[in-house]
């Protein structure tokens, strides 16, 4: 009887309780008119793991901050990915400023190859080969560069090859490098007596 009243008190409190606490409170029947209108203490629970009160502050407690370990994982996590980004950032930069220089140099060889075609078929000789020089305003994007023009008179009559080579030294780390462009010029003539 008296464990019924106290079943049916507790199932009609507004106070929020677990199936755990209405087994402890039915189960261990407390005598009467001791502790009425005052606190319990929260009763354990049958198996031996404490009150439900007691493993919900422990559980609460337990994760109230990060623990050392997780935060050093997480510092060597984003240490570990944020030497990959720099390492990705410096090898693009790089990557970018070789391949400005390669262009750098495809154009001065073509321009160089533009002048001889301008120039008049007899005068493309040696003299002119070694007039060919970097322009102030590529020296800076082709260090340690050097201009080679070779001349060379074919067994055809009237036609010259010329070719241009440029060599730079990007960085002291990488072999030198170089590209060569070659053109064929033949001597021009105007043809007379023709109709226009």
């Amino acid at each position: 009887m008296k464990t019924r009243m106290q079943q049916v008190r507790l199932e009609c409190s507004p106070l929020p309780c677990t199936r755990g606490m209405v087994q402890t409170m039915v189960t261990e029947p407390r005598p009467l008119g001791s502790g009425i209108g005052k606190p319990t203490e929260a009763q354990p629970l049958p198996n031996g793991r404490g009150s439900v009160a007691q493993r919900s502050f422990e559980r609460h407690s337990r994760r109230r901050a990060f623990t050392i370990i997780e935060v050093t994982v997480a510092l060597a996590v984003v240490a570990v990915v944020s030497v990959i980004v720099a390492q990705a950032l410096v090898w693009s930069m790089r990557e970018r400023a070789r391949l400005a220089t390669k262009q750098a140099a495809l154009e001065l060889a073509a321009n160089i190859l533009e002048g001889a075609r301008a120039e008049p078929f007899d005068k493309l000789d040696k003299t002119w080969a070694d007039s060919q020089t970097i322009p102030s305003d590529m020296a800076d994007l082709l260090p340690e560069g050097k201009v080679a023009v070779i001349v060379v008179p074919l067994a055809k009559e009237g036609v010259k090859r010329v070719t241009v080579e440029v060599h730079w030294q990007f960085t002291t780390s990488v072999p030198g490098q170089s590209v060569q462009l070659t053109s064929v010029f033949s001597a021009r003539s105007a043809k007379k007596g023709g109709t226009p």
